[in-house]
């Protein structure tokens, strides 16, 4: 019992010299003590951010709110599918087909619509067929349309998809912005359908 006392009393009085040597070269400036200044900044209120966020936008500026219900009928999916994908199945090498979900919008009233190259392409290969769904405004309705593709820019991940305006619902194409015109530092807002 003696020696167990011994063994915690040396291990106290070590761990506590170490403590004190530590601070003392800390304080003498041996050891470099490494101090940092955080500033935090607490918003008083959902309000407060609001308000901050209102005072950003111009009088004449939508909410996104408002964006959502002029534009979301624009707003569509595109389902790809590629035929004959070489590749692992449960019994070994072999091909399968495979699927593709994106979002994409309505850009012309001639049925054009724009979306992301890598929903329509794989490293060069164009899907083998392509459907857009359009919603109804409330979302309970759906058409599906298919689709060709007119073209693919992978480099800046663009394609341009065409449906016949006749099988589709009404077209609600949304208006292209002028990147010449905007600043760093404006809100944005981003609409997509890319899962339903």
């Amino acid at each position: 019992m003696k020696s167990l006392w011994s063994s915690r009393w040396a291990i106290t009085t070590g761990s506590a010299i170490t403590v004190l040597v530590v601070v003392a070269l800390m304080a003498a400036g041996v050891l470099p003590v490494k101090t940092e200044t955080a500033t935090v900044v607490r918003e008083k209120s959902v309000a407060s951010a609001a308000a901050t966020t209102a005072v950003a936008l111009n009088s004449t500026d939508l909410t996104p709110a408002q964006i959502y219900d002029k534009y979301s009928a624009g707003v569509v999916e595109v389902l790809a599918t590629f035929g004959n994908v070489a590749g692992m199945t449960p019994y070994g090498q072999g091909t399968s087909s495979a699927q593709a979900l994106g979002s994409g919008f309505v850009v012309a009233a001639d049925g054009s619509i724009l979306t992301n190259a890598h929903v329509v392409s794989d490293n060069g290969v164009t899907a083998d067929s392509v459907k857009v769904v359009f919603k109804t405004q409330d979302g309970k309705d759906t058409t599906t349309v298919d689709a060709t593709v007119v073209g693919v820019d992978e480099t800046s991940d663009v394609a341009l998809l065409k449906v016949d305006p006749s099988k589709a619902p009404a077209l609600d194409p949304l208006p292209l912005g002028d990147s010449s015109a905007v600043q760093v530092g404006e809100a944005v807002v981003a609409i997509g359908n890319p899962l339903g």
